[in-house]
């Protein structure tokens, strides 16, 4: 049926397809079986679909479209990067505020000591990025 790279393709579109419903359906905290109950969709077959083991018919894409009220288009879009860039930045937050409360402790020469050990990772830090600045040039 499909080879090579339309095969790659067709198993990246029904992934980011079925991860884009899965998301939707989760966001609006509907389970799974109350949602392939609306799709008139077996809750197994649902699953298949949100896994992308199994690509959603234009049948189907259309009544998801309609039950959830967003365009067909929306479920082709690849938000892997937006959730990435979301989770990372929730968890520099975390970092950042566990940061704040171990330092809230320490003496005047603890912090010192800190002070250095940080300027020498942002030292350390750049001479990586000079070094893989150099080996792209």
């Amino acid at each position: 049926m499909f080879r090579g790279r339309m095969r790659d393709e067709k198993i990246r579109i029904d992934y980011t397809i079925g991860r884009n419903i899965k998301m939707e359906r989760n966001r609006r905290g509907i389970s799974r079986e109350e949602f392939a109950a609306m799709l008139d969709l077996s809750v197994a077959h649902l699953g298949l679909i949100e896994r992308g083991e199994r690509g959603a018919t234009n049948v189907v894409l259309e009544r998801v479209s309609r039950v959830l009220e967003i365009p067909i288009d929306d479920f082709f879009i690849d938000h892997s990067n937006d959730e990435r860039d979301r989770i990372r930045q929730e968890e520099s937050e975390i970092y950042r505020k566990k940061v704040l409360t171990l330092t809230a402790s320490l003496d005047e020469f603890e912090l010192i000591a800190l002070v250095y050990c940080i300027k020498g990772l942002l030292l350390l830090r750049n001479s990586e990025h000079e070094i893989e600045q150099e080996v792209n040039d």
